[in-house]
């Protein structure tokens, strides 16, 4: 083919900046907004006319000079692009998490900070970043806003060891990755409570891709769809065979699955007629690259590369939403 597979889903490549050393992204909802962590600073870069990257501001939240451990650090945006949560393990290695949120502009103004135990594990927030989730001692904790309270305020902690856990799009389920399980949680009455648990294997990822649930392991490939009372039933069970190591990040896009493996390399698979195509043009043993992510709406793709800083492309009408049968 005259182009690469990835080639022909994906299009329109922009720069956003140059190369920093090692660094923690993350954006909003449609990838209209950017967050870059380096050097002790968190540097907000903006779409311009939907045609130009541009710096908006660069705010001073650490005194490190750089990441050491990328474990110790955690950035996430929330999805209007309006209110950040930045985490971090401190020498005493007790869990910091700052909260920051802006009006108008670019200009982010500090609003609340948590210090939990060593022993906490911060998980992830929800799409609107009003509630957040930490691993504590075999307990996951939530933490939300109670009006007219302006702070984050502790409300929950559901009884349950969870490695990973992230909110769907809606708010109404957690997902959380639990030993050998992904464990579901719904809010019933105004209470968190596990309803449902689907066996995965030893070694998975997870994520939510609209209103479906996406177990990703070394064999299989399991398509989970969510009814209208948030149960989860078996859509589809592909065999993948993507990885004979595990690889760092699994990312799924309807048809495409990018994967990064500990080499930093990465591989780019399409389901197309029953059968999963290998990249072997764009994606060659030299890519490397330091961070793969999705905008929340799954359609455009940062990759930040050493040497060549962080890109962006933007994702083609054709590629499917639902893997055909």
């Amino acid at each position: 083919m005259d182009e690469s597979l990835f080639q022909n889903n994906f299009f329109n490549k922009q720069e956003i900046c140059q190369y920093f050393g090692n660094v923690l992204l993350a954006t909003d909802y449609s990838g209209q907004i950017v967050l870059i962590f380096c050097n002790g600073e968190i540097i907000t870069y903006a779409l311009v006319q939907e045609k130009q990257w541009q710096q908006t501001s660069s705010l001073k939240v650490i005194p490190q000079i750089s990441i050491i451990k990328q474990n110790d650090y955690s950035l996430q945006l929330n999805g209007n692009g309006r209110r950040f949560i930045f985490m971090q393990v401190d020498q005493r290695y007790e869990l910091k998490i700052q909260i920051w949120q802006r009006r108008h502009k670019f200009n982010w103004t500090f609003q609340q900070s948590l210090k939990l135990n060593s022993r906490s594990k911060f998980l992830s927030i929800n799409l609107n970043g009003s509630m957040l989730m930490v691993d504590h001692l075999k307990t996951i904790i939530i933490w939300d806003y109670n009006p007219p309270q302006t702070k984050l305020v502790r409300v929950q902690s559901v009884p349950l060891e969870a490695n990973t856990a992230c909110f769907n799009d809606n708010d109404c389920v957690i997902a959380a990755k639990s030993k050998q399980h992904v464990v579901l949680i719904k809010k019933v009455n105004h209470i968190w409570v596990k309803y449902q648990s689907i066996k995965g294997e030893q070694e998975f990822f997870m994520q939510f891709f609209k209103n479906r649930l996406i177990i990703m392991s070394i064999y299989d490939l399991f398509m989970y769809k969510m009814d209208d009372s948030f149960h989860f039933s078996i859509e589809k069970q592909i065999i993948s065979g993507f990885f004979t190591k595990e690889p760092q990040q699994c990312l799924f896009l309807g048809s495409i699955v990018l994967i990064q493996m500990p080499s930093l390399q990465v591989e780019c698979y399409k389901y197309e007629n029953n059968v999963w195509l290998k990249d072997k043009t764009y994606f060659s043993s030299k890519f490397e690259a330091h961070q793969i992510l999705f905008s929340k709406d799954n359609k455009k793709l940062f990759i930040y590369r050493k040497k060549y800083g962080c890109i962006v492309f933007d994702k083609k009408n054709e590629i499917k939403e639902k893997i055909k049968s």
